[in-house]
């Protein structure tokens, strides 16, 4: 394959990295996010990166410095016959400094470095980040932290005992000091996700994570929070099943632990249960089997026909992967339209999640996006867009079920808030 040299270029500012989506009119990549980029001309890779910003940012110096060059890499694209080359750089950015795009570009997001493996980007640009960024975690840490950040066949719960056992091997391997560096990483590595967020603030809040924390405090939070969480999804699961009457035939999205656990529980009194696919990734195919295994009457159906099974149906359950404050839900591309659908026949919906899947970053939630070549495989000269996760409304969201009921609750208020503030306190490092 041919070798192509480029620079990529990391604007921070505040601890935030600037991620730019690439316009229609560009040669490789359109619509993907991507850094400040260009060919490697004849001059220094330092020289290209600040020739690349002023163009596509219109920022100069010196409102922008560089900070560090990392080790360029190979990124193989087999669909282009090219090895690019990348020489990733990293500049510091005035907090007065506006960003200007010109054409190659059409969207600016300045994200945590944790949020940039959730993006569908140019190959490898997340690859490129950590080369530039000081090495704060283990090799190991960094492999788990990966798979949390790539999965996408588990939900939300099942990812953040994924979390609570990342911060316990850093712990054990390098003690009670690594605990912040993954702990930063992990409230934001999936930002639809908040229940990973949720574990370990809280892990923080019970260790005390400060300067004198010993890993044997650490490691005791670890326990307590993955036995707190395993309970109050038993809760919210057993609250669910006690919705459903029966013979009722009930229809559920994509995959969530504690529906699944909720649908066994009641599997006895279900009729029937109808489970939409939950496309490109299908991940609902586990929840059809595993139901089928506890004697289930499934039927496995397209995300489309949701609306057209929804006249058979007598109750909705669907997962959580977030709740917001206003009452509104994140959870799978397609709740919205199985929500719209509900109302309108007057099926009672219940979005069922524990507390730990309240929001706690003030920030506006990131919806991920996946590899849009997922969903144009065999096509040519098609883009596509593929957002894993959407935000259904508050009003189209019958009822919110948790092991404390509503999550809006008043007595849940409190804990939030305690949280929140040991967010914000590991998140920006203040």
């Amino acid at each position: 394959m041919k070798r192509t040299s480029v620079v990529t270029c990391f604007l921070v500012r505040g601890g935030r990295v600037l991620i730019l989506r690439r316009s229609g009119s560009v040669g490789t990549y359109p619509g993907r996010w991507a850094g400040v980029s260009g060919f490697l001309e004849a001059c220094s890779p330092q020289e290209q990166g600040a020739r690349e910003i002023r163009e596509e940012t219109g920022i100069e110096p010196p409102a922008v410095e560089l900070v560090r060059a990392g080790p360029p890499l190979d990124v193989p694209d087999p669909s282009l016959g090219t090895v690019w080359v990348v020489h990733p750089l990293l500049f510091r950015v005035a907090k007065d400094a506006e960003v200007r795009l010109d054409w190659e570009n059409v969207e600016a997001r300045w994200l945590w470095p944790e949020e940039v493996g959730g993006l569908d980007a140019v190959p490898g640009l997340a690859d490129a980040l950590s080369r530039v960024l000081p090495p704060e975690i283990d090799a190991e840490t960094g492999e788990r932290l990966q798979s949390i950040r790539t999965d996408r066949r588990h939900g939300a719960e099942e990812l953040a005992f994924w979390a609570l056992e990342c911060m316990e091997g850093a712990v054990r391997r390098r003690g009670a000091s690594a605990i912040r560096p993954v702990a930063r990483r992990l409230l934001r590595i999936r930002p639809s996700m908040a229940p990973i967020t949720f574990a370990t603030a809280r892990v923080v809040e019970e260790a005390g994570a400060g300067a004198t924390t010993s890993a044997s405090g650490i490691l005791a939070a670890v326990a307590a929070v993955r036995e707190d969480l395993r309970r109050a999804g038993e809760r919210a699961a057993a609250a669910a099943a006690g919705r459903i009457s029966a013979g009722e035939t009930v229809l559920t999205h994509s995959y969530s632990s504690t529906v699944i656990q909720a649908l066994a529980g009641a599997a006895p009194r279900i009729r029937r249960v109808y489970v939409t696919e939950s496309r490109p990734d299908c991940e609902a195919r586990a929840t059809a089997e595993i139901l089928c295994d506890h004697g289930t009457d499934v039927v496995l159906i397209c995300d489309a026909a949701a609306a057209h099974a929804m006249g058979l149906c007598q109750r909705v359950l669907v997962g959580v992967d977030t709740f917001l404050p206003d009452g509104s839900i994140v959870n799978k591309m397609g709740t919205t339209p199985i929500a719209l659908a509900a109302r309108d026949c007057g099926v009672p919906l219940h979005a069922v999640g524990t507390t730990y899947k309240c929001q706690l970053d003030p920030d506006p939630v990131v919806l991920e996006e996946g590899e849009g070549s997922a969903l144009v495989q065999g096509l040519s000269n098609v883009r596509g867009w593929n957002v894993l996760f959407e935000r259904t409304r508050a009003d189209l969201v019958g009822e919110r079920v948790s092991e404390q009921g509503d999550p809006s609750a008043p007595g849940v208020a409190a804990r939030l808030e305690a949280l929140r503030k040991t967010f914000v306190d590991i998140a920006t490092g203040e």
